[in-house]
């Protein structure tokens, strides 16, 4: 019976308090774990921006078929029987293909982080008015700095989906491309 009387207690005082409780007190357990999740999101979005990086670099060196040859050139590089040309041709057609399964997957990586830059923007905003709250200034204005910079990140990620986007279409442009080109198996 005191175990139901103490669960009983237990669950009121969770259902009254929210459930952001640790991220919203204006002391130090509480900042130092907010820190350490600015971290994680600051370290994250720093690799998918090395990747994208990565990617523009790739994409810079890469010739694309469809920018160098109009339609009828890329169909006599197809019918061309010279087993170079083929090859090449299919590994243009395979290379693209490859970048953009990538450049999707990276897409896919990163769309998360988003919300998780959200989240920490709000934990951060809730601090900062616990720090007012507090009386402790420089801690609350500390909160809304971090805060701007999130919103700033938020604008900055949304930018990196968007050059993804970018770069997934030049990919896609080269791919329709060579298989409008290519020539037809005969029934």
């Amino acid at each position: 019976m005191i175990w139901h009387y103490f669960t009983t207690i237990a669950a009121a005082v969770l259902i009254t308090l929210p459930f952001q409780l640790t991220a919203s007190h204006c002391n130090e357990k509480s900042w130092n774990n907010l820190l350490n999740i600015q971290l994680d999101i600051d370290e994250s979005y720093n690799f998918h921006a090395s990747r994208f990086n990565h990617f523009l670099t790739q994409h810079k060196d890469r010739p694309f078929l469809f920018q160098e040859f109009s339609a009828e050139e890329l169909t006599q590089l197809w019918a061309n029987k010279d087993p170079i040309y083929q090859t090449r041709m299919q590994e243009q057609l395979h290379a693209s293909l490859t970048v953009i399964g990538l450049i999707e997957q990276e897409r896919k990586n990163l769309a998360p982080l988003i919300q998780r830059i959200a989240n920490q923007q709000q934990d951060w905003i809730d601090i900062s008015q616990h720090c007012q709250n507090s009386a402790s200034t420089i801690n609350m204005v500390t909160g809304l700095n971090y805060s701007q910079l999130n919103q700033a990140l938020i604008k900055d990620t949304t930018l990196l989906i968007k050059q993804l986007d970018i770069l997934k279409r030049h990919y896609v442009s080269e791919l329709d491309a060579l298989e409008q080109s290519r020539p037809k198996p005969s029934d």
